[in-house]
């Protein structure tokens, strides 16, 4: 009973540290794995019978070298990075607005199905809040992020969180507050100043305040966000758009369109960046469609439509549909 004990230990301490290397640690992942093909290279170079393959003795580093990389490569594309294929499908399956596989896909590598690599518990659950509540299942996300709490999420990580949730819910004083708790626990975090920024930007319309905020974001020092662009070109985009109603139309607009052009060509390697490239093509259409440039407005809506299918970007489509309806007489894109 006690080996059986001790082997289950070490069991869980084993997947734990693949989980830490996998999706918390991936400098040490590419370390150890560097370390471990010299050690492979070495071993097949001397310990392997190369003789028995007649091989000359000008190809066996060659030949080792070459054993060792597949071997290697094969261990890190099947076994390791296999949970963050998953990972990766499931957040691309929610942008999509399918949210019941998204959680599916999550559920691969979560706590129950006992894995070899499993997503750690906070995150799991807080991935789960993320797709609840772009589903608008806001009684479930608030679950769901009371079980990301008592599994390790921060204070300020579980009040962030809950912001967001407030937001999607349209209770901007409650999310506010959120906010505002976050700010005690993280100074200065230029993450949850522009989360301020677009709450006053999308539910106040307060274009003035939101163009404060971003800026504030702006000079800050950047943060990672996503691999492949920078949460300071995304915020920059967002405070082109503000430009475009305060009195700088002419310049806001070609910055943005440049922003734009810069996040079209992100999105095709990382498609987390479509949520935000297909928000800044529905302002960039909205102001088409109210500036008499109705063609400019559908050749963006149709872009951002096959780009995010969440409720936010939807119900944008609907208002511009409206403005066009009503300006032009032109149908529903």
């Amino acid at each position: 009973m006690t080996r059986e004990l001790e082997s289950n230990e070490a069991n869980m301490a084993f997947r734990s540290f693949l989980s830490y290397i996998v999706f918390q640690a991936e400098h040490i992942r590419i370390g150890l794995e560097i370390t471990f093909c010299i050690f492979l290279y070495y071993t097949f170079r001397f310990a392997f019978p190369w003789d028995t393959l007649n091989m000359p003795s000008d190809w066996v580093p060659l030949g080792s070298w070459f054993i060792a990389c597949g071997l290697l490569v094969v261990c890190d594309q099947v076994i390791l990075c296999k949970p963050l294929r998953l990972l990766r499908k499931s957040r691309y399956l929610d942008i999509d607005g399918a949210y019941d596989h998204a959680l599916s896909y999550l559920e691969k590598i979560g706590p129950a199905a006992q894995s070899l690599i499993p997503f750690p518990k906070k995150r799991y659950h807080l991935e789960r809040v993320r797709i609840l509540t772009h589903a608008e299942r806001f009684q479930d996300a608030e679950e769901e992020l009371s079980q990301a709490h008592g599994a390790g999420l921060t204070d300020a990580e579980f009040h962030l969180a809950r912001s967001l949730i407030y937001k999607a819910k349209h209770e901007v004083d409650a999310a506010l507050s959120e906010l505002q708790a976050v700010q005690q626990l993280w100074t200065n975090n230029p993450i949850v100043v522009a989360e301020q920024g677009l709450i006053e930007l999308y539910e106040r319309k307060d274009y003035r305040a939101a163009k404060a905020a971003f800026k504030r974001v702006v000079a800050m020092p950047n943060v990672h966000y996503l691999e492949g662009g920078s949460f300071a070109q995304i915020v920059t985009g967002y405070l082109h758009v503000t430009r475009l109603w305060t009195g700088e139309a002419e310049e806001a607009l070609n910055d943005l369109s440049q922003i734009i052009a810069e996040l079209r060509v992100v999105a095709q390697y990382n498609r987390e960046y479509r949520p935000f490239l297909a928000a800044l093509l529905l302002e960039r259409a909205y102001y088409f469609a109210t500036h008499r440039e109705p063609n400019g407005a559908l050749r963006d809506m149709r872009i951002a439509r096959g780009l995010c299918a969440y409720p936010p970007i939807k119900r944008r489509l609907g208002e511009i549909n409206d403005e066009l309806s009503w300006r032009f007489s032109i149908e529903p894109c």
